[in-house]
């Protein structure tokens, strides 16, 4: 038999909504349907939505999610407008290889 590398749990509210995830040893927490996360090596993300683009604000800074016609992130930019991450899909979800 071999190692167990990663460990995953989740706990839900009484409507579904995720309201924690414990990874491995790492807690975080979801607040006000996800729009804040405490996480318990004392990061805390805040999520916002304008005009139909997402942003977070952590400790790093302001960062811009950018979307397809579905809503899946292809793009995430700094404040700065540089790329820090870039995904595309193929039909059906499946990551495209870059």
């Amino acid at each position: 038999m071999g190692n167990l590398l990663e460990s995953w749990s989740y706990a839900y509210d009484g409507d579904g909504t995720r309201v924690s995830t414990l990874h491995n040893s790492t807690l975080t927490r979801y607040y006000f349907g996800g729009g804040y996360e405490t996480h318990s090596d004392g990061t805390i993300r805040k999520y916002y939505s304008f005009g139909g683009t997402r942003l977070m604000r952590d400790a790093g800074g302001l960062k811009y999610f950018l979307s397809d016609h579905l809503g899946s992130t292809l793009s995430v930019l700094d404040e700065t407008g540089a790329e820090l991450s870039k995904q595309r899909y193929l039909p059906f979800g499946e990551v495209r290889p870059n």
